[in-house]
């Protein structure tokens, strides 16, 4: 992250002017990002349910994070749902459209 603070906020331009050191530092942190918030999603957070006696199959994930919430395991569910959908729309690329890239 410190190697492209200097890069964000981004703009369209400025991501197609990306040198190719760049964007592999994005690629990575986009990777690690993706790939932490999947393993707390999925091993984490039902773990840490399943040992406070709090783990049912059939419910949703926000319902999941509502009681995560309650336990003080998450600070906010809003926040990790905010979380999860800025991940899913910076793993989306846009070559032909970088003015797309940038977070709603």
């Amino acid at each position: 992250m410190n190697q492209l603070a200097d890069k964000f906020p981004m703009t369209g331009r400025a991501w197609q002017e990306l040198d190719d050191e760049t964007v592999a530092d994005i690629d990575q942190l986009l990777f690690r990002y993706i790939k932490l918030q999947n393993a707390m999603g999925q091993r984490l957070f039902p773990a840490l349910l399943q040992i406070s006696g709090d783990w049912r199959e059939d419910e949703s994930f926000i319902d999941k994070l509502n009681r995560l919430e309650k336990l003080r395991a998450i600070p906010a569910a809003d926040r990790w749902l905010e979380s999860r959908s800025t991940r899913n729309r910076m793993t989306h690329e846009y070559p032909d459209a970088p003015e797309k890239m940038r977070p709603t």
